[in-house]
C-alpha cells in the first residue's frame, strides 16, 4: 500500500508546471501552469500588504498578463487565459484590484468579453504584442 502511494505522490510532483511573477501596483501576482494542453489549469496567486488571493482556472492554453491603469488612475491587473480551439474566444479577461486583491471580473468559458473588460476599466485594453 505504502509503495502505490509513493507512486502516485511521485506523479502527481511529476507533473510540469511553469510559473511567472509580475508586478502590478503593490501587489506580486504569481501565475502558474500546471498540466498541458486541454487539461492544463491556471493558478493565480496575488499577494499585497500581508494578505493573499487565490484563483483556479480549467482548460487554459494561453495566458497574457498586463497591468494597466483604469479611467480613475487605479491599477488594475489584466489575466487573459483561453483556450488555443476553433470555438475558443481571444478575450477571457479576469481582473483584480491589486489594491484590496478582489476579483473584479471572472470570464465565462469561451465567451468573448473584451467589450466588458473596456466597460469596467473605462479604458480601451491595449493591445498585446
Amino acid at each position: 500500500m505504502s509503495k502505490l502511494f509513493s507512486l502516485m505522490l511521485l506523479a502527481v510532483l511529476s507533473l510540469p508546471a511553469l510559473s511567472k511573477e509580475y508586478k502590478c501596483g503593490d501587489a506580486i501576482f504569481n501565475i502558474e501552469t500546471v498540466g498541458e494542453y486541454e487539461s492544463s489549469r491556471l493558478h493565480i496567486q496575488a499577494r499585497s500588504n500581508g494578505r493573499e488571493t487565490s484563483l483556479w482556472k480549467h482548460s487554459i492554453d494561453y495566458t497574457n498578463f498586463l497591468c494597466v491603469k483604469n479611467k480613475r488612475n487605479q491599477f488594475k491587473a489584466l489575466i487573459n487565459a483561453r483556450c488555443g480551439g476553433r470555438s475558443c474566444s481571444e478575450s477571457n479577461y479576469t481582473i483584480i484590484d491589486p489594491r484590496t486583491l478582489m476579483v473584479e471580473l471572472v470570464p465565462f468559458l469561451r465567451r468573448d468579453n473584451l467589450n466588458l473588460t473596456e466597460e469596467i476599466l473605462g479604458v480601451e485594453v491595449p493591445k498585446i504584442k
